[in-house]
């Protein structure tokens, strides 16, 4: 099984877990229950894992082009399609050279939500952790005062402060140069 099914299936993208932890995120974020359309897109953003054999190749960082497509084939309305497009700075950037969209925030600060332990299981049941750990497009990986990190736990802390900061400001490019 690639990795992008088993972070769906059992990992940190555990569908309706990690959807979970975004829904009440944006709760928390926006002070309001996302309509019918937003929900959707809350649980189906990162479904575009499925069958990618790598979550931040070229594969995995066109993951949320799949929810984008079937969402906008469901209501033809553009700003669902934003929402689940651009969920992912890097694609943003890449593509629309603009601002995430707000599920972007909701997501980081559901990362930022999670427990510790919970992270770090999850990451192991998949195997997804050492590609988190190894990829420098992270802001996180790039930071000395971080490096080396000697789990994978410390690695999740110094990564939740950073969703939090994010979550705490609204500004999901402080300390970035590079998207993810």
């Amino acid at each position: 099984m690639k990795i992008g099914t088993k972070t769906i299936l059992l990992g940190n993208h555990l569908w309706w877990l990690h959807s979970f932890f975004v829904y009440v995120a944006w709760v928390r974020l926006y002070k309001r229950l996302p309509n019918f359309y937003e929900t959707i897109c809350i649980i189906i953003h990162d479904w575009g894992y499925w069958g990618k054999p790598n979550l931040d190749g070229a594969e995995g960082e066109d993951h949320p082009r799949w929810a984008a497509e079937w969402i906008h084939i469901l209501t033809g309305n553009h700003y669902y399609w934003e929402l689940c497009m651009f969920h992912s700075r890097f694609q943003a950037k890449r593509y629309h050279n603009s601002l995430p969209s707000k599920l972007c925030l909701a997501d980081k600060f559901g990362v930022a939500m999670m427990p510790v332990w919970l992270w770090v299981f999850l990451g192991s049941l998949s195997g997804e952790i050492a590609e988190y750990m190894a990829d420098t497009k992270y802001e996180i990986n790039n930071c000395i005062a971080y490096k080396p990190y000697k789990s994978p736990a410390e690695f999740f802390r110094a990564y939740k402060v950073k969703c939090a900061e994010w979550a705490k400001t609204g500004d999901l490019t402080i300390g970035s140069t590079q998207y993810e």
